[in-house]
């Protein structure tokens, strides 16, 4: 397998305190995504929605690692809740990032044992639309020499909200747009943060990447 796609969304989530009229729309705006992406990734990409659960998403991922070309690529997509909350472990940060899932949290630091499963010699962009998600893939902590190549996109800062439309984040309408609009087969990683970052006008769009993310995979031809 040279390419995979995992497509989260959590459209109701029964953790209390979060809205699910605010979420009304991910579910629809993934569908909208996955039928532009399917053409590229086929098979190999897998929705997990409109409530995606924690063990769904842990076990989607870890799927695929188990798939995955020695130098293949990965692309995960969240849309939903994030939050920012009390650190879960002893000697921890004071707080951690989480993805608000149907069931419970998926903590950042469950992600980042997860997307550690990749080798070194494979890439994964994760791209997550919710509040919360500057760190929620904590990009800091990942080692050339252990983990895999990652640039995260973010939709807002630790704490902070992302902004959103009735029909679905600000930042994936953007995404959507690009990659409806754009001749996205001759965009590359490069060009595709380039171009979210110019519409983002009104949102955060937060990139962080490894420091062995280099110009091979920026400049690689998007989705591979």
């Amino acid at each position: 397998m040279q390419n995979c796609a995992i497509i989260a969304c959590v459209k109701q989530t029964k953790i209390p305190g979060y809205d699910n009229w605010a979420t009304w729309g991910v579910e629809g705006m993934a569908l909208d995504i996955i039928d532009e992406l399917e053409p590229i990734f086929g098979n190999n990409l897998l929705y997990i929605g409109p409530n995606a659960s924690r063990d769904e998403i842990v076990d989607g991922i870890s799927n695929f690692t188990q798939q995955l070309d020695k130098e293949g690529f990965c692309f995960f997509y969240f849309h939903g809740h994030g939050d920012t909350v009390r650190g879960a472990k002893v000697n921890d940060e004071k707080t951690d990032q989480v993805l608000v899932c149907s069931d419970k949290f998926l903590w950042d630091d469950t992600m980042e044992e997860t997307l550690s499963l990749f080798m070194p010699t494979q890439r994964v962009l994760t791209f997550v639309d919710s509040c919360s998600s500057e760190t929620v893939v904590e990009w800091s902590l990942f080692n050339s020499s252990k983990y895999p190549q990652i640039i995260h996109i973010a939709s807002s800062e630790d704490g902070a909200i992302a902004l959103a439309y009735t029909s679905g984040g600000l930042m994936s309408t953007n995404f959507l747009n690009i990659i409806y609009n754009a001749n996205y087969y001759n965009m590359t990683y490069q060009s595709l943060i380039t171009e979210l970052k110019l519409n983002a006008i009104r949102s955060k769009c937060l990139v962080k990447k490894t420091s062995n993310v280099n110009h091979k995979y920026l400049n690689k031809e998007l989705f591979t």
